[in-house]
């Protein structure tokens, strides 16, 4: 029996494999500092001052190097923003709202992530992955939201869901004690294999990990 699932992100383990790995030395010549954790020493706010700074976080490559094994012939990157991670997975598709431009390096595709685009794509991606751009809503839309995400993942297919909690605490007006078990308990009842990984409450969000990580394997 195939197990679609990994295990959940552990720094110094995954960090000892990536450094041999020939996107660590890609991504060693391009910045200053790749780090493995979410330090408060190194929170940004936007791709665009990371690059700046000359700092990036590896730990999205954790979970990519779980589609990428599945070996797709593409990889779409929804609201891709700068489509930094082209430069690391050769068959990506960036998709985004910025048009396409070599200078900038914004999405292969423009085009915006809403309702329609969802409608429009559904059962379409066999490999996709969105990092921080599909948490601007409420808590209370969070299972909505990764439905919405999954829906458009074809069967058999796998994907990477990252989203910023505390960007989505600010857009609800409801309030509640242990945010950890409410998205636990959202995203417990769903119709495809997934994991759910941190779930961190700081307000850290910087270099494109998130706080609330998935994996996704949708049944066949």
């Amino acid at each position: 029996m195939i197990q679609h699932n990994i295990n959940p992100y552990n720094e110094k383990d995954f960090q000892g494999t990536f450094i041999n790995s020939e996107t660590y030395t890609k991504l060693k010549n391009d910045f200053d500092i790749v780090i493995f954790s979410s330090a408060e020493e190194y929170r940004l706010t936007t791709p665009r001052q990371h690059l700046a700074s000359s700092i990036f976080s590896a730990i999205p490559f954790y979970y990519l190097n779980y589609l990428v094994k599945h070996n797709p012939e593409k990889i779409y990157d929804l609201g891709c923003g700068w489509n930094i991670f082209k430069r690391y997975i050769p068959n990506l598709i960036g998709i985004g709202a910025d048009s396409p431009g070599s200078d900038d390096f914004y999405g292969d595709v423009h085009d915006i992530v809403d309702e329609d685009f969802v409608c429009g794509h559904q059962n379409y991606f066999d490999s996709v992955f969105s990092i921080n751009a599909l948490h601007f809503r409420p808590l209370t839309e969070l299972k909505q939201t990764v439905l919405e995400f999954a829906s458009m993942i074809a069967p058999g297919g796998r994907g990477f869901l990252a989203l910023n909690i505390q960007r989505m605490i600010e857009c609800d007006s409801s309030e509640y004690n242990d945010y950890e078990y409410y998205v636990r308990s959202e995203l417990s009842d769903m119709n495809f294999t997934y994991e759910v990984f941190d779930v961190n409450l700081s307000t850290i969000d910087s270099y494109l990990d998130g706080n609330i990580r998935m994996v996704i394997y949708k049944h066949e």
